[in-house]
């Protein structure tokens, strides 16, 4: 009589005592990165109200997308630069500096300034993340780990705003960003070990020196087209976008498609191949 052996199953990488803190951080992280994103919806009418900034109320939202804009081609530069180490070193940390202010915010400068710190360090420390898991994890877990990390962009969106409702009727709106500080915290302290032990990085591609210009811009673009429609100032509208077209035509015309879908739209009489080299300068700034 033969008998078989009990197949042993390999430890999961990403739950595995290497990386299982680096794998509750990220995911840590990214949750209260999208609870912020878009679960303080059901909280802003009160904490507005408190303010005095109702006539303002779209803007916490305008302050931290513009914020992540911005934020979001810096640190991509960075990490591809010198790797993701101090992107999510410092990301983080200007995003607690966010919850901090905002739950300690008296007046709607305070707040705005607060949400424009949040969308700061949620825009670096997400692009970071997504550098961090190709230097820590094989290959063949990756595609589990991104799909982790759509969850936790998911299911904040769904539970979030009734959280966030419950926490501003019971606590009060101020602990809605209080009360993610020490998560924000020990997120941090759990990717310490694999920021530390990261190769060093060196980078050999070619420099788009025009790329955080063109992102400012994008912000500022952003945040003057919302107060030109919102306030009727028909030249900040204007200016919002001129800062917005030129990148918005440069990424449309560099597109497998643009031939078909662009140029038949935007061309006359063989003026797509203009449009496109003027496009494609503009993208290489």
């Amino acid at each position: 009589m033969t008998t078989t052996e009990p197949e042993v199953t390999a430890p999961n990488p990403l739950w595995g005592r290497q990386n299982r803190a680096t794998t509750v951080g990220i995911l840590l992280l990214i949750t209260i990165g999208a609870f912020e994103h878009l679960g303080v919806s059901t909280a802003m009418p009160r904490m507005l109200a408190e303010l005095d900034g109702g006539h303002l109320y779209s803007w916490p939202f305008t302050a931290f997308l513009a914020a992540s804009v911005i934020s979001t081609v810096l640190a991509g530069r960075v990490s591809d630069r010198i790797g993701p180490r101090p992107v999510l070193l410092v990301g983080p940390a200007v995003f607690l500096a966010g919850l901090v202010v905002a739950g300690t915010a008296s007046d709607m400068p305070t707040l705005l300034a607060a949400r424009f710190l949040q969308g700061l360090g949620l825009g670096a420390e997400a692009v970071a993340i997504y550098v961090l898991i190709a230097q820590v994890y094989p290959e063949r877990e990756r595609p589990r780990m991104f799909g982790l990390l759509a969850a936790a962009w998911v299911v904040p969106s769904i539970l979030g705003p009734t959280a966030a409702g419950v926490v501003t009727e019971f606590i009060g709106w101020r602990w809605v960003f209080l009360g993610l500080a020490p998560l924000a915290l020990l997120g941090v302290v759990l990717l310490v070990p694999a920021l530390r032990a990261l190769p060093p990085v060196t980078s050999s591609g070619a420099v788009r020196r025009g790329l955080p210009l063109a992102a400012v811009a994008a912000g500022v673009g952003i945040a003057s087209l919302t107060w030109a429609v919102q306030h009727s100032v028909w030249w900040l509208g204007l200016a919002g976008v001129a800062l917005l077209a030129p990148r918005c035509a440069s990424c449309c015309l560099r597109a497998p498609c643009a031939p078909d879908l662009v140029c038949r739209a935007w061309c006359w009489h063989g003026g797509c191949s203009r449009a496109r080299s003027s496009a494609w300068r503009l993208s290489c700034l």
